[in-house]
């Protein structure tokens, strides 16, 4: 038996007096109605409603039991209605900036189901490494890795990952592998091509505490962070970058993991939003899930290298 349905038909007749109009007001016929009281009356194993040919009134127990029945009833549509309004406030369009890395490493693997999860929202994402202008691109937020906006921002940490170098197994047992930064520029590099100025980015080591910076120029620059994995993997070169771009390629055995002694964290990864902005609800909801989601994968990342990135929320 439905049990709910019975306490809704039981409060119903309590309160008309009536099982013809209690089942006319619920859409079922009397002899249904008759049956279910029936029903509700025998599993409690106590007599709930004395009916007459004139009128129906309710027992002792049956006046405790409606009074449970009115709070529980009452306490659900409660519930109900908060439920329904919480959807509400779930529906429409978020529009998120996101770095090409980070998307195609991080989101792109997740974001189809969360969006079948969610099927009143519409998730608008303009995957771009360059500045985002949140009032011309009524942008709700971004995720950046470094290089943050020179905008008045809230800026929300999700982590640093480390900074590594990397080389496929077949590049090392045809050139060797370099025991210090410096034997690198004996090597093949992949270098990570600046868009603005042209010029490539410096590769970064650290030693007891210093920092060292050393600008190579390779053969090849380009400025797609997973396309100088790729080239790394298929034994061009040495790359550096990021960890969770790389986890799973050592993990799989298609990249080496070089220097570890001189590895640096890198930029820290963020999610930045307006300062004057109201955050929706909906807006909230798709910032949360990109928190964890980047959270949880540097922590995956930081487990494959077998050492601890510096990780908050």
């Amino acid at each position: 038996m439905d049990r709910l349905s019975a306490m809704r038909l039981f409060v119903r007749i309590s309160q008309l007096g009536s099982f013809t109009q209690a089942a006319a007001s619920l859409r079922i016929s009397s002899a249904t109605a008759t049956e279910r009281i029936r029903r509700l009356e025998s599993e409690l194993n106590t007599k709930l409603l004395n009916r007459s040919t004139r009128k129906v009134a309710l027992t002792e127990e049956g006046e405790r039991y409606f009074k449970t029945c009115q709070s529980v009833l009452d306490e659900l549509e409660e519930v109900e209605q908060s439920i329904g309004e919480a959807n509400k406030l779930r529906r429409g369009s978020v529009t998120m900036s996101v770095n090409v890395g980070i998307y195609r490493a991080m989101l792109l693997p997740r974001i189809a189901s969360f969006a079948s999860d969610h099927p009143d929202l519409r998730l608008q994402i303009m995957i771009t490494d360059q500045r985002a202008d949140f009032v011309r691109d009524n942008i709700d937020f971004a995720v950046r890795i470094g290089g943050l906006e020179d905008q008045d921002l809230i800026v929300r940490s999700l982590g640093t990952p480390m900074r590594i170098t990397v080389a496929s197994p077949k590049y090392i047992r045809r050139y060797g592998m370099p025991q210090s930064p410096e034997e690198i520029r004996q090597h093949r590099t992949v270098e990570f091509l600046l868009p603005r100025d042209r010029k490539s980015l410096a590769w970064e080591f650290g030693s007891r505490g210093k920092k060292s910076e050393l600008h190579l120029g390779g053969p090849i620059a380009l400025n797609d962070a997973e396309g100088r994995v790729k080239l790394a993997e298929d034994g061009f070169g040495i790359a550096q970058t990021v960890c969770f771009l790389a986890a799973e390629s050592i993990a799989r055995g298609r990249l080496v993991r070089l220097l570890k002694d001189w590895e640096t964290p890198a930029p820290e990864i963020s999610i930045l939003y307006s300062r004057n902005r109201y955050l929706p609800v909906r807006v909230r909801l798709v910032m949360d899930f990109v928190a964890e989601l980047i959270t949880e994968r540097l922590k995956a990342a930081s487990a494959i290298l077998g050492r601890t990135s510096v990780v908050r929320t």
